[in-house]
């Protein structure tokens, strides 16, 4: 279980830094922090929900991956 979490920090930490960083520097956010600041000021449980989501994902889907490996083999 704890390479589980460790994969779910990994996971989450890159899926947050794509959507919340990467994605609006693309598309051409002069200063992505700033507005990342902005948007959690003015939206704190969208970016909260966004973030927890980012991390619970991978969790469920080891958590799935671990009862369908144990189901297969019985």
């Amino acid at each position: 279980m704890r390479a589980a979490l460790k994969v779910a920090v990994v996971v989450g930490t890159l899926i947050n830094v794509y959507g919340q960083v990467l994605v609006p520097w693309l598309n051409g956010e002069p200063n992505v922090f700033a507005a990342l600041r902005e948007r959690a000021l003015l939206h704190p449980g969208t970016t909260a929900l966004s973030v927890a989501v980012a991390y619970l994902f991978p969790l469920g889907v080891s958590a799935y991956s671990a009862a369908a490996a144990r189901r297969s083999r019985s």
